[in-house]
């Protein structure tokens, strides 16, 4: 049985082998163990002829369950079972600027049963990575609150000649998966769109400059979009990198924002849909406003671009990584600020466009499901690290730390010592996801997530509203939402 246990790990052996190795098993021990008496009619020729019968057949299915496994092969262990939950996390009492480490612990993967309803009513995208499988299977399960899937399959970097390019990222491509997240537990007839990424990778301002200036972004443009039609995709994401849209010779960059214009268009004429990734603003708005010419994105930008674009999605996260914090970059500070994250958004909105919903509404403001753990070094410099939802759930059982929450920022941290270092991490809690879809709904804006699979499972929780509430949600937010552009 314990063979037949360790196995089972790796194949599924047939149901009638297994059952009569149960039963073989059975009459063994039934002729060893049953009594003085049987045993002592078990050394007659008889009873031992029917004891070695016994063993004979117990062999032979061994044997069988054997040829079973080998022929089989190896195979992942079975998927995790989910945990599901009668009720969601406001019901459960779990958006808290308190919570306990554990809490979180218990109940961080239990989401409610119900997924078929969205509490959050303006768009919603969300990007995955090939090397985090748990956002794949996210994508699936809670296809119905998404707007936009995009997963960050494309990589377009430079090639020996700078007038020329490389694409790469088409092995990545999961035509199965595609077809879950679309159809996959969905009986509403809702389901996301697919926009994979297309993302600028490795060049410089130089390289940039020399692609744009002898025009090699109109072959690019004709292989995206055969990349789209090939695969059946509902539009893209494109990302500049680095670099974004501020190149030092002006017709480099008319050029770029030509190539974006052209791009978009086309997709337009297939009714498909072109995003756009552009970085969070220099400087919060409430700080006196830079020029077009130092910001690596600007209003004039949003204007001149937002008829070719469907969403801008602004990337309001690692500010104290980017420098935008006055103590300075890599020292402890919130990856998010919430004020901060809204205003380097709608501050991109032309006065002539505000009270206008569909300008408004083109903009997605960034969510991290990630944070950052900086460790202090004893010259006192910082040493910083990636915090994912498993290892951020690894070091609340390590340290039991209690968590404290920053009303400026919206943000929890929490500290600990380990190895004579002062440790101080920032993730992303229930309040912290409530605070900031509360405040886009408000906004009337929609928010790019990323990335599924390093949150936690009850966060999507947030995305659901109970029956009774939902229309009523939708007619408060798009008063509230019209009320405040009124304004």
């Amino acid at each position: 049985l314990f063979i037949a246990e360790r196995e089972s790990d790796r194949v599924a052996p047939s149901d009638d082998v297994f059952i009569e190795f149960l039963v073989c098993t059975a009459k063994l021990q039934q002729i060893k163990f049953s009594g003085s008496s049987t045993y002592q009619r078990a050394t007659t020729p008889a009873a031992m002829g029917q004891k070695f019968k016994a063993l004979f057949f117990l062999c032979i299915v061994l044997l069988s369950l054997a040829v079973d496994v080998a022929s089989a092969g190896p195979r992942s262990k079975r998927p995790k079972r989910p945990k599901t939950s009668k009720k969601d996390v406001v019901q459960r009492g779990l958006i808290d600027t308190t919570p306990g480490a554990s809490s979180i612990i218990h109940e961080h993967d239990k989401y409610c049963g119900k997924i078929d309803k969205k509490n959050f009513p303006n768009t919603m995208l969300a990007f995955v990575t090939p090397w985090n499988s748990h956002g794949y299977e996210v994508a699936k399960l809670f296809n119905r609150k998404l707007t936009y899937v995009s997963p960050t399959w494309y990589r377009i970097q430079p090639a020996a000649d700078p007038r020329q390019y490389t694409l790469l990222g088409a092995h990545d491509v999961d035509q199965p998966w595609i077809e879950a997240v679309r159809t996959g537990n969905n009986n509403t007839g809702r389901y996301p769109r697919i926009v994979p990424r297309f993302m600028f990778e490795g060049w410089s301002t130089e390289t940039m400059t020399t692609f744009f200036s002898d025009n090699g972004s109109v072959g690019l443009a004709r292989t995206i979009l055969a990349e789209c039609r090939q695969h059946g995709y509902d539009g893209l994401v494109m990302d500049l990198g680095a670099v974004g849209v501020r190149l030092p010779y002006k017709y480099a960059e008319l050029s770029m924002f030509a190539f974006l214009k052209s791009v978009g268009g086309q997709l337009h004429q297939a009714s498909s849909d072109f995003i756009l990734v552009a970085p969070a603003t220099i400087k919060p708005a409430s700080m006196p406003p830079l020029s077009r010419e130092r910001m690596p994105f600007h209003m004039e930008d949003f204007r001149e671009l937002q008829p070719f674009v469907d969403r801008f999605s602004i990337m309001t996260y690692d500010y104290s990584q980017s420098g935008f914090d006055s103590s300075g970059a890599g020292r402890p500070g919130p990856n998010a600020p919430l004020l901060w994250s809204v205003e380097s958004s709608v501050s991109l909105i032309p006065e002539e466009f505000k009270d206008d919903p569909r300008i408004v509404q083109k903009l997605l403001m960034g969510i991290p499901l990630y944070g950052y753990q900086y460790t202090e070094e004893l010259d006192g410099t910082y040493r910083v690290n990636a915090v994912l939802g498993s290892s951020f759930v690894g070091l609340l059982k390590e340290h039991n730390p209690v968590l404290s929450w920053d009303e400026s920022v919206h943000e929890h941290q929490f500290g600990f010592v380990a190895d004579q270092r002062q440790h101080t991490v920032y993730y992303p809690s229930l309040k912290f996801l409530d605070s900031r879809l509360k405040a886009a709904k408000e906004a009337g804006i929609g928010v790019a997530i990323w990335e599924l699979g390093q949150g936690l499972d009850y966060f999507y929780d947030l995305v659901r509203c109970p029956v009774l509430h939902g229309f009523l949600g939708l007619f408060f937010c798009s008063v509230s939402m019209y009320l405040r552009l009124r304004v």
